[in-house]
This record gives structure tokens, sequence and C-alpha cells, in this order.
């Protein structure tokens, strides 16, 4: 049987559901209603697993410039109906890998796409999806209370090198282990971005970030550094060795400027598309940062930035937003706000969802995109219902 006689199949088993009568009891109207709900659901997840597998064919169009590929993605998008997309499909394209399947400019498109969309679930859904997939052991507490203390570090210099060398110390082999690491790494990537900007605007900027990538490449090339200190300044061998020192920091500082680019569009996309940005791994800057060829495209900066300067209007439903229009972030804010906790707290644990979280509410995208939500409060509510399930 093909998925089109399924499909028929299923419309005919829908349409032939008996409706309430008059008569109908509170608790059988209670169930109605409540079954009517779950399959909706299950239809909204079925509807956008065609949508999205009909779309990445539309995006694999001739035009590949940045411009092409922008307007591929926009048309491809239908923001006035509700398409977000569900934990089924979360495990299903982002822990299965699937972001990693397919030509790069696809994955990166249909990433772009995902931004729009969001993702949507019920606690209890996300729970059963992915409760089992927890690994029995992780570090993952120590991690986030280490980022905690080294906030409040007041040597800049000191702060970033203790968050590049967490960065590199992430090595997990299993499924959702390697999530739960692309989102921590995430946060620090984006707490990375946001004091190095800080200081990039002061006065001292320029020397100061000399000093730092000087400082980062004696920590990596600790072997080397260690070598040229034992040599009297004098001797033949120092001054070959000094002249190969000199040499692979002249590449380090290259490949930093190149690291600073992937982060910073990066931080971009968390300013204008908030919490969905931490939930998928296709922005993760792993490969471009160890100069794997394909980590990205060539359109790939440019589009960024079409994305962030035209972020389309939601033209939906804006009763809830009290009738202005809002940017199509804004739609799904709350959404991708609230999978990112569950996501977190049935992967990693109650604590790293607090964190995670914690960081979006400390350190929110641009204000237009938060749709005036107190996130704190949203944040402490999940908290207390988790608690109460008994989670984490």
């Amino acid at each position: 049987m093909s998925v089109s006689d399924k499909v028929d199949e299923l419309l005919a088993m829908v349409t032939a559901i008996t409706p309430l009568t008059p008569s109908a009891t509170p608790n059988t109207v209670k169930s109605y209603r409540e079954t009517n709900r779950i399959n909706k659901k299950k239809m909204q997840q079925m509807i956008s697993h065609i949508n999205e597998s009909g779309r990445d064919a539309d995006t694999a169009q001739d035009d590949s410039s940045a411009d092409g590929r922008f307007d591929a993605i926009i048309q491809s998008l239908d923001v006035t109906r509700e398409d977000l997309n569900f934990p089924v499909y979360f495990v299903r394209h982002l822990l299965d890998k699937e972001t990693n399947k397919g030509k790069l400019a696809v994955r990166e498109d249909r990433g772009f796409r995902h931004l729009f969309v969001g993702y949507d679930g019920e606690p209890e859904d996300w729970a059963t999806v992915l409760a089992p997939l927890r690994p029995s052991n992780n570090t993952w507490e120590k991690i986030c209370s280490d980022s905690l203390a080294n906030d409040a570090t007041k040597d800049e210099q000191e702060q970033l090198l203790f968050t590049d060398k967490t960065l590199s110390s992430m090595a997990v082999t299993d499924r959702a282990s390697i999530y739960v690491a692309y989102v921590l790494r995430t946060v620090q990537l984006l707490k990375f971005t946001m004091a190095w900007k800080r200081v990039e605007g002061q006065a001292r900027g320029k020397v100061w970030r000399s000093d730092y990538i000087e400082a980062a490449f004696k920590v990596s090339h600790a072997d080397l550094h260690g070598r040229l200190q034992g040599l009297g300044n004098r001797s033949a061998e120092y001054k070959k060795l000094l002249k190969e020192y000199n040499s692979q920091l002249k590449a380090y500082r290259k490949g930093h400027s190149r690291v600073m680019v992937g982060r910073k569009d990066l931080y971009h996309l968390y300013q204008i598309y908030g919490p969905i940005v931490l939930l998928n791994p296709t922005w993760d800057t792993i490969d471009v940062e160890r100069e794997k060829q394909k980590g990205r495209t060539a359109e790939f900066h440019d589009i960024i930035t079409r994305l962030c300067e035209e972020c389309p209007l939601y033209e939906g439903d804006l009763d809830e937003f009290e009738g202005e229009p809002v940017s199509v972030p804004a739609r799904s804010f709350e959404s991708c706000f609230a999978a990112l906790f569950h996501i977190m707290l049935n992967l990693a644990s109650l604590p790293v969802a607090k964190y995670v979280c914690g960081f979006v509410v400390a350190h929110p995208p641009s204000k237009e995109n938060t749709a005036g939500t107190n996130w704190k409060v949203v944040l402490g509510e999940m908290v207390a219902a988790a608690k109460l399930a008994g989670s984490g």
C-alpha cells in the first residue's frame, strides 16, 4: 500500500468519527477533546514532515548564489500557518544526525528554515521520546557550575582562556551526549563572543586582542613554548626554534580570525532568533574551527547577514501579540524556550536545563523578538513543574 493510499484510509477513518451528541456526559466530552488534541498533534507532525521533505528538494535549485538561496528559503516558508516541529521530528533529524546528511547547501538551508519554524511539544511528549536516550553518567553539571564561577572572573584573558579550555574538553560518543555537548558548547561560544565584543570595542581592544591570541597560542602549543623557554636566547638552536614558533604563531593568528568570523555569525543569529539557535547543531562552529573544508558553503555568511537584516514578519493570528506585527522568531520564541528546557531536562538534568535556559534569561536576544515576556518567571514556572513531577 502506497503512502497516498494510507492517507486516503486515514481520511476515511477520521471522516467516520461519530460526533458528540448534546447528551454526552462531561467525562465523555473531556475524553473526546483530549483524543482530538492528540490526533491533531499527530497530523501536524505528519504534515510538518511531508512539508520538510519537499522543501529540501525546493532549495536544491539551480541558482546557488547567496541571493538565490535566500529567495528560495523565504519562498519555501509559509509563516501564516502553525508549522512547528515536534519531539519525534527532533529525534529523527537532530539526534539521528540527519542534519549531517545530503549536500552542505541543502543542510544549511534546512537549518535556516528551522529558524523560522521552531519547535513545540508538551512536557510529557519530550519525556517519552528523550528520557530513554539519557546516558547514565555525565559531567554536565560540573561544566555548568564551573562556567558560572568563571563568569565572575575579573581578568578577561583568564576568563576566555578557561572558556577555550572548556570547549576543547567536551569529547563524547553517544548521540544524546554529543547533542548536550553541542548545546553547552554553543553557550560557551556565545559567552566568549560577548566578552570578546565588549573588550574589542574599548580603546585598548587591539592590543588586548593581540595579547590574548598569543596567550592562547602558548596554552595550545605548550610543548613548543616550553622548549623555547628552556633554551638560551643566543644559541643557534634557540634562533631556529624561535623561527618555527613565530611561523606557527602567525598561522594561529590567521586561524583565530577565521574562528571569530564563525563565532560572530553564531552570535548574530542568536541575537535575532534566540534559543532555537541552541537547538540545531547545523550552527555548530566546530568544523569551521578545525579547518574542515566542508564546514560552511561560500554563501553562508552572506545568507546569515540577509536573514538577520531582513527578518520577515509573522502574518498569522496576532491576538497573542496584541495585534501588532512581530518578527517570525517571536512567534515561536516561547515554544523553543520550553523545548530547550525539556530537552536538557530529559537528556541531562534539571540543573543543566536551568543553566542553559538561565543563559537565555541573562542574555536575551533582541528585545523585539522576545514578545515582551518575563522569561525569568517562565523559567521559574518550568523548574517548579519539573520538581513537582520528580524530573531531573
